[in-house]
C-alpha cells in the first residue's frame, strides 16, 4: 500500500504501474488489498529451515521453489483439492490463505499448527483493468469518482480482512490450534531466498528491475522504521 501511494519521488508504486500497464494500453486502479497470509498448516511444528526436509508441502509460484532450496517438495495444486490432500496424507503441510479464510476453508479441522510471519505474501493488491482510450474519453469528475472509490475499497477490504483474522485467530485457538513463530533463520530464509529470485529476474527483464529495486529499497528503509516504532513493554 505506502509503496502504490508514496509520491514519485520515493516509491512512486503508482505511476510505476500506469507506465508498465500502459504498454499494452491499460490503465490500472488499485482497487483491493488482503492482509498476510500465514506461512504455513501443518501437523508439524515448523520452526527452522530443516524442519522442510522432506515435507511434501503445497505451495504457490515461488513459494514451492524455496521449499524445494530447503530440501522440501514443493507442489502446486488447486486450493480446492487441500483440504483432502492435508486430511489423506498426500500433503504434509501447506499455505492457502490468512487465518480468516483458512478457517473459512475448516482447515483446523485436518491441522494442528499455523506458523508466522507469512513472508511468502506479506500484501496482496488487485487492480480494476480498464481500456486506455476508453478511459481517457471519460471526464475528469469521473475519473476522480472511480478512483476514489477503488481506493477506498481496497482500504476497507484490507482493514476488515485485518479484523478478521483477529477474530479468527480466537476462533482456532478456541478449537485447539497452536500458533507458532518461525524462527529469526527461517525467516531470513524465506527473505533472502525469494529477493535472490527476483533478483535474478530483474537482472534479464528491466521492466522488472525497476519495479523490483524501488521495492527493496522501500521495504529496507521502511523494515527499520518499524523496528524503532515497535513497541516492547516486557513480558506480556
Amino acid at each position: 500500500m505506502v509503496w502504490l501511494f508514496s509520491r514519485d519521488d520515493q516509491a512512486g508504486g503508482y505511476k510505476i504501474s500506469q507506465d508498465l500497464f500502459g504498454k499494452f494500453n491499460i490503465v490500472w486502479l488499485q482497487m483491493l488489498g488482503n492482509a498476510a497470509e500465514a506461512e504455513y498448516l501443518s501437523n508439524k511444528k515448523i520452526t527452522v529451515a530443516a524442519d522442510f526436509k522432506g515435507l511434501k508441502f503445497r505451495g504457490t509460484g515461488w513459494t514451492t521453489k524455496v521449499v524445494n532450496q530447503m530440501g522440501g517438495s514443493g507442489i502446486i495444486m488447486p486450493y480446492q483439492d487441500v483440504y483432502a490432500a492435508l486430511q489423506t496424507g498426500v500433503i504434509d503441510a501447506c499455505e492457502v490463505g490468512n487465518p480468516s479464510g483458512n478457517w473459512d476453508l475448516k482447515f483446523h479441522e485436518v491441522v494442528k499448527y499455523q506458523g508466522f510471519p507469512g513472508l511468502h505474501k506479506l500484501y496482496e493488491t488487485d487492480g480494476l483493468m480498464v481500456n486506455k482510450d476508453t478511459w481517457n474519453k471519460l471526464p475528469a469528475d469521473l475519473k476522480a469518482i472511480v478512483q476514489l472509490c477503488c481506493t477506498e475499497n481496497g482500504l476497507k477490504n484490507w482493514s476488515y480482512t485485518q479484523y478478521d483474522n483477529v477474530e479468527a485467530l480466537q476462533k482456532q485457538k478456541a478449537y485447539g490450534m497452536q500458533m507458532i513463530t518461525e524462527s529469526p533463520e527461517l525467516q531470513r530464509f524465506w527473505r533472502d531466498s525469494s529477493w535472490k529470485l527476483a533478483d535474478d529476474i530483474g537482472a534479464t527483464n528491466a521492466d522488472w528491475k525497476k519495479v523490483w529495486d524501488k521495492m527493496k529499497k522501500l521495504m529496507t528503509e521502511l523494515g527499520e522504521y518499524d523496528k524503532l516504532q515497535q513497541p516492547d513493554y516486557g513480558g506480556k
